[in-house]
């Protein structure tokens, strides 16, 4: 980027910084940099927001969307293991 800034503080934002973090939180990420991007960059938003993963916070936002998924696959294998090997048992 050829105009960009590091922002240190958010004064004229209609949110806070605060805000911010709590709602990235509950996915287990966090805001790595703000900055705002310069007129020759091309980039139609005033400010950026870089947001990464905060260590294994994040795997416990993953696993609980993940884990009705997770377990729908096994049950859906055992049900389909077990139907297969009944039927070619009693067939």
């Amino acid at each position: 980027m050829t105009g960009a800034s590091p922002v240190s503080n958010l004064k004229k934002s209609p949110f806070s910084l605060a805000e911010l973090k709590d709602s990235l939180q509950s996915f287990g990420m966090i805001p790595l940099c703000i900055f705002r991007p310069g007129p020759d960059d091309g980039v139609p938003a005033k400010t950026l927001i870089l947001v990464g993963n905060a260590g294994p916070e994040m795997w416990a936002a993953v696993m609980v969307i993940m884990m009705p998924m997770i377990l729908f696959a096994f049950l859906l294998q055992c049900y389909l293991i077990r139907g297969l090997t009944f039927g070619v048992i009693k067939g």
